[in-house]
C-alpha cells in the first residue's frame, strides 16, 4: 500500500485530474479493505493528502464527498479517522473476548481443583475438554 501511494504521488504529476482522482479514490477504497495498523494508516493518508494534488477545486471537494460516502456517510470523519475508529472498535472487541476467555480459564482451574469432571467444566465455561485437561 505504501508503494502504491508513493507511485501514485510520483506518477500523478503527469496525469489529468480525472485520472488522478480515480486512482486516489481506488487507493482509498483499498485502504478500507486492508487490515493495516493505525500508525501506518496515518502515514499513508498523510502522504496521500500532501503529495497527491488535484488542480481542480471541484475534484478536491468531490474526493472529500466520495470519501465521506465510502466511510459510511460520515461527513465529520475523514478516511483516516474512520479507519482508526474501526480499528479501535475491533481492538476493544478482541480485548473483551480475551478477557472472557481468561475469566473462563480461571473458573475452570478452580472447578478442576475441586475435582469437577472436565466434561462438566466444559459445559459451564464453554472451554474445550482438551483445554481443561491441559490446565494446571
Amino acid at each position: 500500500m505504501a508503494i502504491l501511494t508513493a507511485k501514485l504521488a510520483l506518477n500523478g504529476q503527469g496525469m489529468k485530474d480525472e485520472q488522478l482522482f480515480e486512482r486516489a479514490f481506488d487507493l482509498a477504497k483499498r485502504l478500507l479493505t486492508k487490515q493495516i495498523p493505525k500508525d501506518k494508516i496515518r502515514k499513508l493518508m498523510a502522504f496521500l493528502r500532501h503529495y497527491v494534488r488535484f488542480e481542480s477545486q471541484e475534484l478536491i471537494h468531490k474526493f472529500e464527498k466520495d470519501i465521506a460516502i465510502l466511510t459510511e456517510g460520515s461527513k465529520t470523519m475523514g478516511i483516516e479517522e474512520f479507519l482508526l475508529d474501526r480499528a479501535k472498535r475491533e481492538g476493544k472487541q478482541e480485548g473483551r473476548q480475551e478477557g472472557s476467555h481468561e475469566k473462563a480459564v480461571a473458573i475452570a482451574r478452580e472447578m478442576k481443583a475441586e475435582g469437577i469432571p472436565p466434561e462438566q467444566i466444559s459445559r459451564f465455561t464453554k472451554l474445550s475438554v482438551e483445554e481443561i485437561k491441559k490446565l494446571a
